[in-house]
């Protein structure tokens, strides 16, 4: 079978976890959860408040993180990320032929990873209504700058991957696919090259233990078992964030036309 890898980049609270979960449904498929994550809070200190000591009491449910982190603690530190990179572009198990990585834009540190080598994977985008990302946002970070909302990185993978393919990547707004999973499934399959399976519209309950660092992250995610039916966020946002929307949401425009419909 021929081995196909999709990166799904998006910024924070976009469902994109629960996009994971689809994928994890299949059984031709292994998925890895923000791996990247992992070099990026070795090289910064920190992620968004977390630690590495808030990974050391808790499980990740689709990573074997402890795995990671020996190989972060490797004789070459400051190019450690390398030996992340290799486990995305590693063999697959047997019997899987599809590899699907959830992936935070900002995690990836251009500067010291490089990009060239997302290329050979099939790069798509996950985006989400700028006034709902940051509601949902607002309630686990209180305090984020328009940085570190991730949309100048997501922009900057966009147009990178399409000046280099010369094709615009696919890419899939949460509010479609949470309108029509099986429509907005089928789309993104078929954009990748792959056969959609109605498998990828449930999956089980996480079993996971989480710590009170990593629970606000995926609490909710957790004990779903398919999509949900949208629920639009009538709550205004807080006045500091009105900027930061605005900011966030030129960017989500300028994807939002290329989107999967």
């Amino acid at each position: 079978m021929q081995e196909k890898r999709i990166a799904m980049w998006s910024v924070p609270r976009s469902l994109g976890t629960v996009l994971l979960q689809a994928w994890s449904s299949r059984p031709d498929t292994a998925v890895f959860d923000e791996l990247l994550s992992f070099p990026y809070l070795f090289i910064k200190g920190k992620d968004l408040g977390l630690t590495w000591t808030d990974l050391d009491s808790s499980q990740m449910p689709y990573t074997d993180w402890r795995y990671v982190i020996e190989l972060l603690k490797a004789p070459l530190p400051n190019e450690n990320w390398r030996y992340v990179i290799e486990l995305l572009k590693a063999p697959l198990p047997e019997g899987k032929s599809i590899c699907y990585q959830k992936h935070q834009a900002y995690h990836l540190i251009e500067e010291i990873m490089g990009l060239e080598w997302i290329l050979p994977f099939s790069n798509c985008f996950l985006i989400r209504q700028p006034k709902e990302m940051l509601l949902s946002f607002h309630k686990i970070v209180p305090h984020f700058t328009f940085e570190e909302t991730g949309w100048i990185k997501l922009k900057r993978l966009f147009d990178y991957v399409h000046q280099k393919s010369g094709a615009i990547p696919p890419v899939i707004d949460a509010h479609d696919l949470l309108n029509e999973p099986p429509r907005m499934l089928s789309k993104l399959c078929q954009a990748v090259g792959v056969e959609f399976t109605e498998a990828m519209l449930s999956w089980p309950h996480m079993e996971v233990e989480l710590n009170e660092k990593l629970a606000p992250w995926y609490s909710t995610v957790a004990s779903s078992t398919h999509f949900r039916p949208y629920q639009a966020k009538d709550k205004p946002l807080p006045l500091h964030l009105v900027d930061i929307c605005e900011r966030c949401d030129e960017i989500y425009q300028e994807l939002y036309q290329f989107r999967l419909s």
